[in-house]
């Protein structure tokens, strides 16, 4: 078994995974004790090989809001889009912003990204079976991962202010 940690972006939420076992959503809800304001994160990992390296986080916070942002084991994320990919659906390009660390290896999908707003942009990762996502590594240049998104849950994903 290999355990997999969900950074510390998915709080402190860990999950054991076997091997070859489809990657299921996680979901975390954590209580700020300085506001009380209450933050609700979802996340998954790539299932494109048996060592993934990426994560798919949905978040939802008093201070910054809906966010959905892409996470990197190994890797740093260049340029300022992803394209995105829903099913067989069309391709989307969607601007991309670095964490306040800026190495590229956590990146935000810009909620305002001329083909898809953070709005439908949660939605079709809550109707679709399958998400993938191509970047480009400094080192590797064109990159895809591939999420399991059919087993995103909406109603886990639910802030109680």
């Amino acid at each position: 078994m290999k355990k997999i940690a969900i950074l510390a972006i998915l709080l402190s939420c860990t999950l054991t995974l076997a091997p070859g076992t489809s990657a299921a959503w996680l979901y975390c809800t954590e209580t700020d004790p300085m506001t009380g304001g209450v933050t609700v994160m979802a996340g998954t990992w790539d299932i494109t090989n048996d060592d993934p390296v990426a994560t798919l986080a949905i978040r939802d916070t008093p201070q910054d809001g809906l966010s959905v942002m892409l996470a990197l084991d190994r890797g740093c994320i260049v340029g300022d889009t992803v394209a995105i990919k829903f099913d067989d659906g069309k391709m989307a390009v969607l601007n991309i912003s670095q964490s306040l660390g800026g190495c590229g290896d956590v990146v935000f999908l810009d909620p305002q990204s001329p083909d898809l707003n953070i709005m439908d942009l949660v939605l079709e990762i809550e109707q679709a079976q399958r998400i993938l996502i191509q970047v480009t590594l400094e080192c590797d240049g064109l990159t895809v991962y591939e999420f399991n998104s059919a087993d995103f849950d909406r109603s886990k994903f639910v802030v109680k202010r």
